[in-house]
């Protein structure tokens, strides 16, 4: 590829990105915005083709880069100037809707209100804004708003010093503004070493070196979170103390400590949602890897019981709970779970991937005749030919999220017979995935399983002689088992030494023994 192509292809990726990022903006403004207040038309300057692109995303008309360039002359121009209005338009979003916590709303207004002190500080509206930042200070103290309560804190601080000449008031905000530097010092400390934990797991399934040296300091670092005693310490401390027992492959002290951080983030008279199912989605996944189904599936069930229903949290805990089922095998219960969500997902624009691969995966296992169809006519349910043919070229899958595609596009295969899959191109792509992508450690797993579908074509999907051919493999994919990579578990919807069974029963009922 020369000099040329190799920029054309990259400038197409960067606008695929760019449509991506104004897809989200429209689905955020529509989803938030404030009735009755359309911020995208401005009477008698109003670009009506600006305008019809963001109807034409919303209603999912355009859906990709290619349809926009085929629709729009200048297409460049006019996602350009979509994208600007958007993000001014942000200001406008309702920020009281139900689906926020007690904690969201005083998060949301707070940050709004700090906008609104410093334009009127600028415009020298000095009484007004004084008196607004006291009374955003109150709610920042009330919900531990670390970063807020030291800006307002060195605001009226400097006006006290340098507007009004109130010596004590000066020295109480003083005193507030440096608490809460130290308190930001320390919650910045602890979360340093949290990402410091975090990130090697994106590399690597291997133990990581780094928990274990943080082991040795934890009593320091509780010491820490107590001195200054607020949620968000105690939230990094509870995150570390996950990933030291992580590391050691110690699930059963993962669920307790889960347990434990729950209990104390949920006291007193709010909490963030978004701290407790950190704990809750690494608590659920020790239950799966430890088998406890019975104790997960009590968690899950605890836990939808006080996050709302039908919002973005309550079908991130569903979809634990259907990937709970799924392990345990119960896959009645998997229906069901798929169905209940269907009323909130049929809402949405777009259908997140992870609730299109739960579709497909029941659809597979009412094909392979694992489920009855509960619906004669249920439009959910019909195998999403679009989504299953819509991947992306190799070059831009830079995180290996096609593979589990790619598995979906030979099982259905296999299901209507289909003895040429090394014809097709999904498994022309899977080897290439095999050679060129998959990392040693990270996804060895995956690997594994790729290199089992791989044996269909060499022994010619006889059962017992593509068994034979992929022994090798399925005793790699045993002596590795899943709890080695707990941090890539979603990549397993059903577990894939149960998967291959599924496959191996396919073959000698599709394709006999000859």
């Amino acid at each position: 590829m020369n000099n040329n192509s190799t920029e054309n292809h990259q400038k197409t990726i960067s606008m695929s990105k760019s449509f991506k990022n104004l897809k989200t903006l429209v689905e955020v403004f529509y989803t938030y915005r404030v009735k009755n207040l359309d911020v995208l038309a401005n009477p008698g300057k109003a670009d009506t083709l600006v305008d019809q692109l963001f109807n034409d995303i919303l209603k999912g008309e355009v859906e990709s880069l290619k349809d926009i360039q085929s629709k729009y002359k200048d297409h460049k121009g006019k996602m350009a100037k979509l994208k600007q209005r958007l993000l001014k338009s942000i200001v406008f979003i309702d920020q009281r809707k139900n689906q926020y916590s007690p904690y969201g709303k005083a998060y949301y207004e707070s940050n709004e209100k700090l906008f609104i002190i410093n334009t009127l500080l600028g415009e020298n509206a000095i009484a007004p804004a004084i008196s607004i930042c006291k009374s955003t200070l109150k709610m920042a103290k009330e919900f531990e708003l670390t970063d807020l309560i030291f800006e307002l804190s060195k605001i009226l601080k400097n006006h006290y010093s340098t507007r009004e000449d109130d010596e004590k008031k000066y020295a109480e905000y003083k005193n507030d503004a440096l608490q809460y530097l130290a308190i930001i010092k320390a919650e910045y400390e602890l979360k340093d070493i949290y990402e410091t934990l975090t990130q090697p797991y994106l590399k690597s399934s291997l133990v990581n070196k780094n928990a274990l040296e943080y082991e040795a300091q934890i009593d320091k670092l509780e010491r820490l979170a107590r001195t200054y005693n607020t949620k968000s310490l105690y939230d990094f401390f509870y995150r570390i103390k996950v990933h030291i027992y992580l590391s050691k492959l110690d699930f059963e002290k993962i669920i307790t400590t889960c347990q434990e951080a729950k209990r104390l983030l949920k006291e007193g008279k709010w909490y963030r949602l978004a701290s407790i199912l950190w704990f809750e989605v690494n608590m659920l996944n020790a239950f799966i890897i430890t088998k406890k189904y019975k104790e997960g599936r009590k968690a899950i069930e605890d836990s939808l019981s006080f996050v709302k229903e039908y919002t973005n949290n309550w079908l991130t805990l569903l979809d634990l709970y259907f990937k709970l089922a799924l392990h345990s095998k119960e896959y009645d219960e998997a229906y069901f779970l798929l169905r209940r969500a269907k009323k909130q997902l049929s809402k949405k624009k777009n259908m997140p991937e992870n609730w299109r691969m739960n579709n497909l995966y029941i659809q597979y296992l009412i094909k392979i005749g694992k489920l009855e169809s509960k619906e004669t006519k249920d439009e959910w349910l019909k195998l999403e030919n679009n989504f299953l043919k819509k991947v992306p070229p190799f070059s831009e899958d830079k995180r290996n999220k096609n593979i589990n595609i790619l598995i979906l596009q030979i099982l259905f295969l296999l299901t209507k017979g289909n003895r040429k899959l090394d014809k097709e191109d999904c498994l022309k792509a899977l080897a290439r995935y095999e050679v060129d992508r998959l990392q040693k450690n990270k996804d060895y797993r995956i690997n594994c399983f790729v290199k089992m579908l791989l044996q269909l074509s060499e022994g010619d999907y006889n059962s017992k002689r593509v068994a034979r051919y992929a022994s090798t493999y399925v005793e790699k994919l045993k002596a590795f088992p899943l709890e080695k990579v707990a941090h890539r578990i979603q990549d397993e919807r059903i577990p894939y030494e149960d998967l291959w069974e599924m496959i191996l029963v396919q073959l000698e009922e599709r394709f006999g023994l000859n």
